[in-house]
């Protein structure tokens, strides 16, 4: 196997265990402050990656615009789940 190959595998895995990391790392702290398991973290990082790739893919928006977007709409869908269950 070559060195390239074997970074490159390294990088990815580290980049999945951090973000394995982060996601079990939410799930503690939500539950650590409020007692209650929070599975809609997981639907709402879903649809956010979903609607990167929504504009990334389809209407061909560069990565450095789509990103901030995606942010963006997860803090809107964040404040509307909010307002509609709370």
């Amino acid at each position: 196997m070559p060195m390239v190959d074997f970074f490159q595998m390294l990088v990815s895995g580290i980049m999945v265990g951090s973000s394995y990391a982060l996601m079990g790392l939410a799930m503690v702290i939500i539950y650590k402050t409020s007692e209650v398991v929070n599975f809609a973290q997981g639907e709402m990082s879903l649809l956010s990656v979903f609607m990167t790739y929504l504009v990334l893919e389809f209407y061909g928006v560069p990565f450095y615009i789509a990103f901030p977007s995606a942010l963006v709409f997860a803090v809107i869908l964040g404040f509307v789940f909010g307002g509609l269950i709370l």
